[in-house]
């Protein structure tokens, strides 16, 4: 069965970007100004690299590649009360 891959990104609001916080594709290094634009570099990375490390994974030339992006982003909200 062809391996999910798991890439986190996470804000970084002092930077005003999103960068790959964690991920199970080896070297897999990546920002971009939206969520929009990493996952269109990770639409070009990530088959990239698992393509150069494919000794190591679960991989099957030619097939999809199943990418499980989570965004993780913390804000800060006011109460309107106290």
């Amino acid at each position: 069965m062809q391996q999910t891959f798991n890439v986190t990104i996470e804000w970084d609001a002092e930077a005003a970007i999103w960068y790959v916080e964690d991920s199970d594709v080896p070297g897999l290094v990546a920002e971009a100004a939206t969520v929009e634009a990493m996952r269109d570099k990770l639409s070009v990375l990530v088959p990239e690299l698992v393509s150069l490390n494919r000794h190591k994974l679960d991989y099957v030339p030619g097939a999809d590649l199943p990418v499980r992006i989570q965004a993780k982003r913390l804000e800060h909200f006011r109460s309107g009360h106290g």
